[in-house]
């Protein structure tokens, strides 16, 4: 239960969830800055899931580095990034494919958890824990990014959009 606590933690679910909903409120400039503020959690997600869930996880700088780089984001995210870069465009059939792929993601998640948890008995499965777990995640760590973006004086829409996504 620790390790999925301290996951739980460690990593928000900013990109599934907190992404449509920066899009409804930001817009195409929102999307953008959110994903950036990701970067680094998208770096470390892998890592911490090896080191946390993987029982044959050898901790090295080795094992360190392929877990950052070598796993679906980060790959993707290098594809975009030379695409960027090279001004090399992928076929439109490509395009379209993971674009509605994308869309559906959020909402097939959300649908996915909501039957898992209906048929959950709340009662039996509820402990402090969660609780403390689902506090720290919701209340503490947005207010400590909206704390600490006001105090660096980022922009509005930078300081809501980290805020949304820590939570």
């Amino acid at each position: 239960k620790a390790k999925i606590y301290t996951y739980g933690t460690l990593v928000s679910n900013g990109a599934m969830v907190g992404i449509p909903i920066v899009s409804s409120l930001f817009g195409a400039e929102g999307v953008v800055l959110g994903n950036v503020y990701l970067i680094p959690q998208r770096f470390f997600i892998y890592t911490a899931a090896d080191s946390l869930f993987n029982r044959n996880y050898k901790r090295s700088f080795s094992n360190t580095l392929k877990s950052i780089f070598i796993n679906p984001v980060m790959i993707g995210m290098l594809l975009g990034l030379c695409s960027s870069l090279f001004s090399f465009e992928f076929p439109n059939i490509i395009l379209s494919t993971t674009q509605t792929i994308g869309n559906c993601m959020s909402p097939v998640s959300l649908i996915l958890v909501g039957s898992i948890l209906s048929d959950v008995n709340i009662k039996e499965k509820f402990d402090f824990s969660i609780l403390f777990t689902s506090f720290i995640r919701l209340i503490v760590m947005p207010i400590s990014v909206f704390a600490i973006t006001s105090l660096l004086h980022f922009d509005f829409n930078v300081c809501w959009i980290a805020t949304l996504l820590a939570g």
